[in-house]
């Protein structure tokens, strides 16, 4: 039974990602979360991006570089460290934000249609019992950086 359950969870998380990446349209996965957080949380410092997103300095750089020539995003500051410079989105960056939210929150809508309110709360319950239970009954969140990114902004 723990096998089936566990098969079950992975193959609903898999199906959800396909339909989440295909609402992206086409911005690769993290340039859409880039986008999202920065549509939330307006300027951000690159070091917190690249903390929510839990990637590196480097990494986030070279994302951050793809946006800007994409004329997504754009940086100031930091003109002699890149890591600390504050990203914010274009006029262009924020159009893509939005539709891209529009497109996600249908494509979620689609995953759980099929739930009412009750079983979507319920089912919610039961995977932070199950989270608590693997985090040795500690309070645990994504990442440490959940109060800002907004993502994920409710510890389990």
């Amino acid at each position: 039974m723990n096998n089936q359950l566990l098969m079950k969870i992975i193959h609903v998380y898999n199906v959800t990602n396909r339909a989440l990446a295909q609402s992206n349209g086409r911005f690769p996965r993290t340039q859409g979360t880039i986008l999202k957080i920065l549509a939330k949380h307006g300027n951000m410092p690159q070091k917190d991006i690249a903390a929510c997103l839990q990637v590196s300095g480097p990494s986030i750089s070279q994302l951050i570089t793809k946006m800007e020539n994409q004329g997504l995003v754009e940086r100031s500051g930091g003109e002699k460290d890149k890591r600390y410079s504050l990203v914010k989105t274009t006029k262009k960056g924020r159009e893509a934000a939005a539709a891209l939210h529009k497109r996600s929150e249908k494509s979620l809508n689609k995953v759980f249609v099929c739930l009412s309110d009750a079983e979507k709360q319920e089912l919610s319950a039961l995977l932070s019992k199950v989270i608590f239970s693997l985090e040795d009954g500690k309070e645990t969140k994504i990442h440490d950086f959940c109060e800002k990114c907004g993502l994920c902004t409710q510890s389990y």
